[in-house]
């Protein structure tokens, strides 16, 4: 048995011999040596020089660690609520534009370097874009003022509602009317742009303007104006960037009014469908100035969604104004009879697509389903003859 041990210690050995190699697998200059220590020994190596003439191309930070703000202070017990600190929102693009938000306590504004004329005619075309109207505009001031809005219908949001809503949890506000300023100014800072949003809200449900309203401050609602302010700078910011790619092609759609009939022209694309191009405009001025066109034509829009870029158009003033035979879509659709409520039958959808550096417009029944071209192409001739 004594030797049988010896021989199964043998491999044991060899194994330990092999992988030292033909270092003392023990001790301090042994294979198995304690390296905890080393790095009292470690040597401070001299700093690289780089030849003159020859430029070194820093490398910035990783991970970057975000200032923490004057207000913060360190969790004294248990009952106080730690904030973490974040870095603030920011946006930079290829271009070299800068769009950031920056806040001092509970103050927050939005910080642009470009020009006051650029970033305020692109404040103009957030509101259009968004259907927010304006009561009181003053570019030599810096000021524009939104209308009291309010929500018609108690199962859709308001505008500011909805804008909260992609941000923030909104479920435990109540409805309110409400109202926006925002303010645009130049930085002492060369080529830098300041926008600022202030909220107000009554809770009295009326749409008109009272001396009790005109005795409210700005930011009066405690947490919604806080949050108001903070998911309508965000939505700038998104939005200012998003439209930065056709801007200089374009001029403020109120400001300096474009004849976009000029620019646009009634074509055909690949499967012979008459289509409305108009070139040099962003997809938001497109889609206002179309929605401006039909209401001068008079063809009533049932509905709208931005997002998919569709207008619903009642057939019956379509046909008016492409005056075909008499019933000639409901004909041809198989239309039932009128009723207050229009049937998915009595729609057809114009759509606003972008396509390039240019918008696209044209006219279906539905995703699957052309309107014949004739009168698709009539109805975008009116429609360009209605441009501004």
């Amino acid at each position: 048995m004594r030797y049988a041990s010896t021989f199964l210690l043998l491999p044991l050995a060899a194994s330990v011999l092999g992988l030292a190699g033909c270092a003392n697998p023990f001790g301090q200059e042994g294979y198995f040596r304690d390296k905890s220590g080393d790095y009292a020994d470690a040597k401070l190596m001299k700093t690289m020089e780089i030849p003159k003439g020859m430029d070194t191309l820093p490398i910035g930070d990783q991970l970057v660690i975000p200032e923490i703000s004057p207000q913060a202070r360190p969790v004294t017990s248990s009952s106080d609520h730690f904030v973490v600190p974040r870095p603030e929102l920011q946006i930079t693009q290829p271009d070299g534009n800068v769009y950031r938000i920056e806040a001092d306590g509970n103050s927050r504004w939005l910080q642009v370097n470009r020009s006051f004329d650029d970033v305020w005619a692109d404040i103009v075309r957030y509101l259009d874009a968004h259907g927010i109207a304006v009561s009181h505009k003053s570019k030599s001031a810096g000021t524009m003022e939104s209308v009291w809005l309010i929500r018609s219908d108690k199962d859709k949001p308001d505008v500011l509602e909805a804008i909260l809503g992609k941000w923030l949890d909104t479920d435990d506000f109540d409805t309110v009317r409400e109202r926006i300023r925002i303010t645009v100014k130049s930085a002492h800072m060369n080529g830098m742009t300041l926008v600022t949003v202030v909220h107000q809200g009554s809770k009295d449900g009326s749409s008109k303007e009272s001396k009790k309203t005109e005795a409210l401050s700005w930011n009066n609602m405690g947490e919604r104006s806080q949050k108001t302010v903070q998911a309508l700078l965000g939505d700038m910011m998104i939005f200012m960037a998003k439209d930065s790619g056709t801007r200089d092609a374009l001029v403020s759609y109120q400001d300096k009014p474009v004849k976009l009939m000029e620019r646009s022209e009634v074509d055909v694309d690949g499967g012979g469908n008459p289509v409305l191009n108009v070139r040099g405009v962003s997809f938001s001025h497109g889609w206002n100035a179309v929605g401006d066109a039909l209401s001068r034509s008079g063809i009533k829009v049932i509905d709208k969604n931005r997002d998919a870029g569709l207008y619903y158009l009642s057939m019956s003033d379509v046909e008016k104004a492409v005056e075909p035979e008499p019933g000639f879509f409901s004909k041809l659709f198989g239309s039932k009879k009128k009723s207050d409520t229009p049937e998915s039958s009595d729609i057809f959808h114009l759509r606003v697509s972008v396509l390039g550096d240019m918008i696209q417009v044209s006219l279906e029944k539905d995703s699957l389903t052309s309107v014949p071209a004739r009168e698709s192409g009539q109805l975008l001739k009116q429609i360009r003859q209605h441009l501004q």
